[in-house]
């Protein structure tokens, strides 16, 4: 098999300088894992494969597309004594620039440390790499079919979140999610999680994707077919389920349909503690999968100031659109990425929404509302009006003075209104948005970058 490694301006135009054409094509290798060096090199992970043998691999591409002959001349290649099928879904970078692959071998997690320079880094582990191997006579026939996350603590220590499938029930199968932790020389820390297998108990309930707080603790999700719904679990830094966590599933709101093939493929967490979530996911309006993202609260709950519902689903065309992996920008916009049927399927949303709630112009006083998350150039401020009314919006240096007007005297029906800000001309510094209708106001308190 081969794969592309492809780069996108920020109009979603394909970057020619990027190796002249926008695109690299990367012959046997099936790619699952991207990331960017802080020197703006590109690796690109996944696993190769020879006669009766798969591998992980590693390529690492200069910024301009070509290849760095400096990564062991381009490319690693690392086989798994004694096991013949690995598959590498994983990519992380600690601070010292050495590089971390994980994945899966049939009922075993699988990782291995790299040096900045490509080889192999012998001081971690066994030569470089080491396996976690569940029982099967203690956990029933195991298989890790879900692909192993690697997530990095500020101590060092790593930290692999998966899911697997266990067919020790006599009448159904069971997915579990699976945490293991390293310290920094890759050795299992035996303290963490002790009997390795946590959450994700209930039938059918599968493992997509992990994402670490600030704090250490650790936010999961996946489907849940029990309750149609999505769950969103929370492991304390020990690595045992925090049961203070407001929030442990939600279900779809009205005119969302769940199946099996609903993927929760990655999260987010913004600087405010909300999180971001992304799927392929069926809905009764087109009966086809389609890109769907949510915003949740720090707790889990959907979050009704983004698009109004906290969920907004994209459809390309008539045929099923499968996500696989999200981005967040660094002007807080939402890149979601996957296919529809043989094509590249790429979506943009505005991310940092303002909303004022209900106005109601006859109170004189209403308290202003303060948006904490720095925007970048651009914000979609969102209120509701009680009434038809004649709207002016302006922002406000913190010297009282207009610094720029964003409608004057515009005619607004009563009910949701939603209105782009763009904020770039402003310097960085605190502003007030005003909403006005002339006879009183509103006002939201920002923070510009």
């Amino acid at each position: 098999a081969d794969s592309n490694l492809l780069r996108y301006n920020s109009d979603g135009s394909l970057d020619t300088s990027f190796n002249y054409t926008g695109k690299v094509f990367m012959s046997h290798t099936i790619a699952n894992a991207v990331a960017v060096q802080s020197d703006q090199k590109i690796l690109v992970a996944g696993n190769g494969d020879s006669v009766n043998n798969t591998f992980f691999v590693c390529l690492r591409f200069n910024p301009n597309g070509s290849i760095d002959t400096s990564f062991n001349g381009g490319k690693t290649k690392t086989y798994f004594i004694g096991f013949k099928n690995v598959f590498c879904n994983s990519i992380g970078i600690q601070d010292n620039g050495r590089i971390l692959l994980g994945g899966d071998i049939y009922y075993s997690y699988a990782l291995a440390r790299y040096l900045p320079n490509g080889k192999i880094d012998t001081s971690f582990g066994i030569m470089g790499q080491d396996t976690i191997s569940y029982d099967p006579i203690s956990y029933g026939n195991f298989y890790v079919t879900r692909k192993p996350k690697i997530l990095l603590q500020k101590d060092k220590k790593i930290v692999m979140v998966g899911g697997g499938e266990l067919w020790n029930d006599p009448q159904y199968f069971i997915w579990q999610i699976f945490l293991v932790r390293f310290d920094s020389s890759g050795n299992r820390d035996v303290n963490f999680n002790s009997n390795a297998r946590k959450n994700g108990t209930e039938r059918y309930c599968k493992f997509y994707s992990a994402v670490m707080q600030n704090d250490d603790r650790l936010i999961l999700t996946g489907t849940n077919e029990n309750d149609a719904g999505h769950f969103l679990y929370r492991n304390d830094t020990d690595g045992t389920l925090d049961t203070s966590y407001a929030k442990k599933s939600f279900t779809a709101p009205k005119g969302f349909n769940l199946d099996d093939r609903d993927l929760s493929s990655d999260l987010i967490i913004q600087r405010d503690g909300k999180i971001l979530t992304a799927m392929s996911h069926n809905t009764t309006k087109t009966l086809k999968e389609d890109f769907t993202l949510l915003r949740l609260t720090p707790n889990g709950e959907l979050d009704s100031t983004f698009d109004s519902t906290g969920i907004i689903s994209t459809d390309f065309n008539n045929d099923d659109d499968y996500l696989s992996s999200m981005i967040a920008q660094k002007d807080n916009k939402i890149i979601l990425a996957g296919h529809t049927d043989s094509a590249i399927s790429l979506a943009r949303y505005f991310n940092v929404g303002i909303t004022s709630g209900t106005i109601n112009f006859s109170q004189q006083k209403q308290n202003p509302l303060t948006f904490p998350n720095p925007i970048h150039d651009e914000a979609m401020l969102q209120y509701t009006l009680e009434k038809e009314e004649r709207i002016s919006i302006n922002a406000y240096d913190i010297n009282g003075r207009i610094a720029k007007t964003i409608l004057s005297n515009q005619a607004q029906s009563a009910g949701i209104q939603k209105q782009q800000m763009n904020l770039a001309d402003l310097k960085s510094g605190t502003y007030i948005i005003c909403i006005s209708n002339g006879d009183g106001n509103m006002e939201v308190k920002i923070v510009k970058e």
